[in-house]
Parts: structure tokens; sequence; C-alpha cells
């Protein structure tokens, strides 16, 4: 199991988040990606790190290589809101 950065730390553990999720698409575990992604997604609305966005985008574009997957593309329409 894989502990994340504390609660309060919100743009740490979204960055480690990321690279979860990273690492969750490049094993073609989808369904596991689209779950983290919905939480980085949702603990991070509120944040206007601009790093942070950035990283959301290079997850949008993740996501587009596995386009044929319903669940891929749902998550992209996410991200893009």
């Amino acid at each position: 199991m894989l502990a994340l950065r504390a609660p309060d730390r919100v743009r740490s553990r979204a960055f480690a988040l990321q690279v979860l999720i990273s690492v969750l698409l490049a094993e073609g575990r989808i369904g596991e990606a689209c779950e983290s992604t919905r939480t980085l997604i949702r603990t991070t609305r509120t944040l206007g790190s601009v790093p942070v966005r950035l990283q959301l985008r290079g997850l949008d574009r993740q996501f587009a290589e596995h386009d044929g997957d319903p669940r891929a593309r749902a998550v992209r329409a996410e991200l893009q809101m």
C-alpha cells in the first residue's frame, strides 16, 4: 500500500497522486487510474496552484492514449471541466 502525504498538504499530495496515476496508466490499470484521478480532481478543485493545473493537463494527455476505453474518455471529460 502506498502512503500519500497528510491531508493538509494538498499540493504535495496532489503531486504524489499524479505520479501514482501515471504508474497505474503505464501498467494498464485504467479503472484504478480513473478512481485516483477523480480523487485528485475533488481534492484540487479549489487549489490555485499553476504547477498542479499543468500536471492535470499532462494526465489528460496520458488518458488520451487510452481513448478506446470509455472510462478513460469519461475521466478526460472531467479533467477538462
